[in-house]
């Protein structure tokens, strides 16, 4: 059973690598196997989110392929939502973006004969470097692609972050640092990284991506609600 989970694993990293190099359009994996069942039950409506290490065990192979930064977290769900809502925030000197510049659903509900789901997945991010065609130092934009998996399938998608500034020369990852739970409909951040030009980045052992991200001269971070 562990080595069928750990290929798994390693087969959904393999296609984030593949994706992050240029795919742009969403793709659907098949069905494999019926879902595992969840470690612990959700509450209604709510969604639990559980730190990750995306590049645990043999995994750690993939991590030259996804970009200059890439994490996961676990998700799990039960209930009869049908759609996990992602979304993203830039955040500069303290200030994020007035709204949500991308949104995404991936879908993750039961049929309409059965809409009870007990989700049990991980959710992947990975995000690559942009640069000016004509000048290496100028940061065009980050390519971010996003996947949705368990071991009944995945979803996956790409967009752009536009940037266009001079490169960053220090950052860190903004990431989980204990189980949290999201009620319905409430974007929450749960991973991001961020960015400076000075010596060192602000850094805030502890805090949420969020409350990291708002200390730090750059910041993106990811966020997500059930729909």
């Amino acid at each position: 059973m562990r080595l069928v989970k750990v290929r798994n694993r390693l087969t959904g990293l393999l296609m984030l690598a593949l994706l992050a190099g240029g795919c742009s359009a969403p793709t659907v994996s098949p069905p494999s196997e019926s879902p595992s069942p969840s470690p612990y039950a959700a509450g209604p409506e709510q969604l639990i989110v559980e730190p990750a290490d995306l590049f645990a065990g043999d995994a750690a192979k993939f991590s030259p392929f996804l970009g200059s930064y890439a994490g996961s977290v676990l998700v799990r769900y039960k209930g009869v939502k049908k759609q996990l809502s992602i979304s993203y925030k830039v955040w500069e000197n303290g200030k994020a973006s007035e709204s949500v510049v991308s949104r995404l659903s991936l879908p993750m509900g039961g049929s309409s004969a059965n809409p009870q789901k007990d989700y049990n997945g991980e959710f992947i991010v990975s995000v690559r470097e942009v640069k000016d065609d004509k000048d290496e130092s100028i940061l065009n934009s980050y390519a971010v692609t996003s996947s949705l998996k368990d071991s009944g399938g995945s979803s996956t998608s790409s967009f752009n972050v536009p940037v266009n500034r001079k490169l960053f020369t220090q950052s860190h990852m903004l990431r989980l640092h204990e189980k949290i739970t999201i009620p319905d409909s409430t974007p929450t951040a749960v991973w991001g990284f961020a960015a400076s030009n000075a010596n060192a980045v602000t850094v805030t052992s502890g805090k949420s991506p969020e409350e990291e991200a708002s200390k730090a001269p750059y910041a993106f971070v990811m966020y997500l609600a059930l729909e």
